[in-house]
């Protein structure tokens, strides 16, 4: 872990984006991939019918 440096001091809070941009699992790859588009982002968190967050599409 010594070699990470400045990242091991950076906090999860200042690294994460907000808000959370979310699909159900309904949603087709297409539509993860636009929004990870349109918002410039690397991944969306995949919610299930409870709105409990169930996985991550990257």
């Amino acid at each position: 872990m010594a070699e990470l440096g400045i990242r091991g001091r950076i906090l999860v809070k200042d690294a994460m984006s907000s808000p959370v941009i979310w699909v159900r699992k309904g949603s087709t790859v297409l539509e993860a991939a636009q929004l990870m588009r349109k918002h410039r982002i690397g991944g969306v968190v995949v919610l299930d019918e409870h709105e409990e967050p169930i996985g991550v599409v990257t």
